[in-house]
């Protein structure tokens, strides 16, 4: 006879997981099905609880596997929105929720192994065992997408509350089951800005700050003759500084063409950053002057450890490099909100944060 005396041992997995997805759970009272030829059936929601999902569809488990075939199609014929899915007794977790998933009409469904991008200012992509898209406009209530991953028995590892609350800002909503093991509490991070300033020349001086670098600002240097000359040759440097054990002029205000011909011919270094109005192309020129090792473009930070299944990756630009004592910055003209803040403290960067010049 089909069945089972006992219902399936996940049903209760089954209820918390679809439930935090965002899906309506019924498994009280009756469920009463009209059916095309006439008649309808009864079912007990305790027996036979109905997932009711974003799409409109209704999946109806089968939670002794008891339902005759024959009656399941009836119902399936009898209505396009409905699907059974019977919970066999030696079925795993991972098995069933496959089969749920299947038949709940997501606008897509990506498996384990394939990852969905996320564009925009600040880029993302993740993959788990499940990337569920319930739709592709923004919700006023719930998450357009979820990210599903199954650990073992020791659970699977969370994110850290930074990077969850920054993809629910974005509508992602990442679920985890069973939650690790133990204490699963991420440390708060003491934020480390450096403070960009107002201008060209802030921004310049907090590079050279940050490097270890000693400067003069606003100072004449004396190019040519001395105290007992005749002729002496002066001239205003908007930052002086010793690079290469030579000495080194940062032109902020725009030194003319020859004049900078002949400081070099002098032995002089000199950076010209006058009507230079992007601040990552400021940090980065003044990074190489320096001759600072940097890495600007796009960058790729792990937002879960471990080669899980469960894999989330937050992509920032700008210029990355490592200040005196040796401590990774990162040099952004991007919002960071203080999630993305927190998240990058916890990475290890400071953060010095690029505004409009």
């Amino acid at each position: 006879m089909k069945g089972n005396k006992v219902p399936s041992p996940y049903l209760a997995e089954l209820k918390s997981l679809f439930l935090a997805i965002g899906e309506d759970w019924k498994d009280t009272g009756e469920h009463f099905i009209p059916l095309r030829s006439g008649g309808q059936i009864d079912l007990k929601a305790a027996s036979f609880p109905l997932i009711t999902f974003l799409s409109g569809r209704r999946v109806i488990l089968d939670a002794y596997d008891k339902l005759p075939d024959r009656v399941r199609k009836l119902i399936e014929e009898s209505w396009s929105s409905y699907r059974v899915v019977p919970l066999g007794k030696e079925d795993s977790l991972a098995n069933t929720l496959q089969e749920i998933i299947s038949k709940a009409g997501y606008v897509r469904v990506l498996n384990k192994g394939e990852t969905l991008d996320f564009d925009g200012p600040i880029p993302v992509s993740v993959s788990a065992h499940w990337v569920l898209v319930r739709s592709e406009k923004p919700l006023k209530n719930g998450f357009g997408t979820v990210v599903l991953a199954l650990g073992g028995q020791r659970g699977m590892e969370q994110v850290s509350p930074a990077v969850e609350a920054f993809l629910e800002a974005m509508g992602i909503k990442v679920i985890s089951f069973p939650p690790a093991t133990g204490s699963t509490d991420v440390t708060q991070v003491k934020v480390d800005e450096i403070d960009a300033g107002k201008g060209v020349k802030d921004l310049v001086e907090a590079i050279l700050r940050a490097t270890g670098h000693k400067f003069k600002e606003d100072v004449g240097i004396p190019v040519m003759g001395n105290e007992k000359s005749d002729f002496n040759l002066v001239v205003k440097a908007d930052i002086f500084l010793r690079t290469r054990k030579q000495d080194s002029i940062i032109d902020l205000t725009g030194i003319e063409k020859d004049m900078v011909s002949f400081l070099k011919d002098h032995e002089f270094r000199v950076l010209q950053l006058a009507g230079v109005t992007d601040p990552e192309a400021i940090v980065a020129d003044t990074l190489g002057f320096l001759e600072i090792p940097f890495d600007r473009g796009l960058h790729s930070l792990n937002a879960t450890q471990g080669s899980s299944a469960l894999q989330i990756k937050i992509k920032i630009q700008g210029v990355v490099f490592a200040d005196a004592d040796k401590n990774a910055v990162i040099a952004t003209p991007l919002f960071l909100s203080s999630d993305l803040k927190q998240f990058l403290a916890q990475k290890g960067f400071r953060i010095l944060q690029l505004t409009t010049l």
